[in-house]
């Protein structure tokens, strides 16, 4: 027994040694590619991302009491096309939801429309958590310009919903030109044992903000056939810390 557990440990050591050795090689990518294509063994590994986003329009829309026109002008793609509806005096508007096809990881929207200090001059933004309906924002904006509000923290949402105010005296129409979710790309990569993504997949990072993941493993991590690390999308940098098999 004492000569098996002396075995073992010694394999372990020489893991360690081996694993720890000054041959050690690093790599690192910003896009799917081939690592090694030798057996190796995976030492450390980590990721640094830096924020990027993307604007996506919706795809679809839900006019629950049917009081708006030209809805789909809201997500066309063009600011100079919009959607209306006519608001009574001194009430909000019905609210004009707005939909993806699959929910985005959202870090915030953006909308254009008409903003007039004492006639159509507040909007609500809320989105859809599954179970209710949370606030964005409520307020002020500016006029026929691009204007951004965040979610904090970012969330998994496919539905918002918007309304306007008119402070008049008597019906007015406004005009909704456009609105995109703001989609927060993720660094997320996963790395396989193989020459490309059908091999084993043995570990992943995935960061949604700006900053560090790291793992010094406490064992190696044993590839037998090459080394292989898939990006989801090219964003932020990964690296890879490993030692090949068989080297001198």
């Amino acid at each position: 027994m004492l000569n098996l557990l002396q075995t073992g440990q010694k394999s372990l050591h020489n893991i360690w040694m081996l694993g720890d050795s000054a041959r050690s090689k690093t790599k690192r990518l910003t896009a799917s590619g081939l690592v090694t294509d030798r057996p190796c063994l995976l030492l450390e590994c980590g990721g640094s991302y830096v924020t990027e986003s993307e604007y996506i329009s919706p795809t679809s829309h839900y006019d629950r009491y049917s009081l708006w026109s030209d809805e789909s002008d809201i997500y066309d793609g063009d600011t100079g096309t919009y959607g209306s509806t006519q608001v009574s005096s001194d009430v909000w508007s019905s609210f004009i939801e707005l939909s993806l096809a699959d929910s985005v990881l959202c870090s915030g929207v953006r909308f254009y429309a008409t903003f007039v200090s004492n006639l159509i001059n507040e909007i609500d933004l809320e989105y859809w958590d599954g179970s209710g309906w949370v606030g964005i924002y409520t307020g002020a904006y500016l006029d026929g310009v691009g204007v951004t509000k965040s979610i904090v923290p970012v969330v998994n949402i496919d539905t918002v919903q918007v309304r306007f105010y008119n402070d008049f005296f008597a019906p007015i129409s406004v005009a909704f030109f456009e609105l995109d979710f703001i989609r927060r790309k993720v660094l997320d990569v996963t790395i396989y044992d193989g020459f490309d993504n059908t091999g084993e997949a043995k570990h992943r990072i995935v960061l949604s903000s700006t900053g560090n993941d790291f793992k010094r493993f406490k064992q190696p991590v044993y590839f037998a056939n090459g080394l292989y690390a898939e990006f989801v999308e090219s964003v932020g940098e990964c690296f890879i810390r490993y030692k090949e098999l068989g080297q001198p």
